[in-house]
């Protein structure tokens, strides 16, 4: 919240995001549209790390839990799930990957697949709608006991200002996380600077 309130472009988000002390483990994905440009941010709390689409994390390879990774770049492409690429964070990455479909290696893999297929033509309404069959592929079918929940959905054009969000609906003890998660749930379209324009 402090870095939208208060960054005015990407070299001053990175600052903000990364100034010690460090909170704990996140990957963000950050970008400024004016330029048009964006990194990933990996961190914990010893350490950060920042790249671009080219940067070494995305050519990176490494062992976790004695099962091999490998990332290949691709121009203008930076995808994250829960676990870092980087070689200086995932040093410090606790437990493995992969442990089936809900873990971060499964998600990380399934979801740059299908950004892959649509490369060069990916939208604002592609890209909910991919990540929405990303959160269903988790899912198995017919008692979806091991989705995983979303509390909300969101997609961001920096340039733009456009995005769509959707947010999880109903009781999951009575209707079950699947149904009531933010990936079924209806989405909704906003400009961001129409909204700051607005009064109060």
């Amino acid at each position: 919240k402090q870095t939208l309130a208060k960054a005015e472009n990407l070299d001053q988000a990175i600052k903000l995001m990364t100034q010690n002390p460090l909170e704990g483990g996140y990957n963000f994905l950050v970008g400024d549209g004016k330029i048009p440009s964006a990194v990933a941010i990996e961190m914990n709390a010893k350490r950060a790390y920042v790249g671009s689409w080219n940067s070494p994390a995305e050519s990176n390879s490494y062992w976790n839990w004695f099962k091999k990774y490998e990332y290949h770049p691709l121009e203008g492409l930076i995808v994250r799930t829960n676990h870092p690429l980087s070689k200086e964070i995932i040093k410090d990455y606790p437990i493995p990957i992969w442990l089936g479909r809900n873990s971060t290696g499964w998600r990380y893999f399934d979801l740059r697949k299908r950004l892959e297929k649509e490369y060069g033509k990916l939208d604002l309404i592609r890209m909910m709608e991919i990540m929405r069959q990303h959160y269903q592929g988790m899912c198995s079918p017919p008692d979806y006991k091991d989705c995983s929940p979303t509390i909300y959905q969101a997609v961001f054009a920096p340039k733009s200002g456009d995005f769509l969000i959707s947010f999880a609906y109903g009781n999951p003890r009575e209707q079950g996380r699947y149904k009531t998660s933010a990936y079924n749930q209806p989405y909704h379209h906003y400009n961001l600077f129409e909204l700051l324009n607005r009064s109060p």
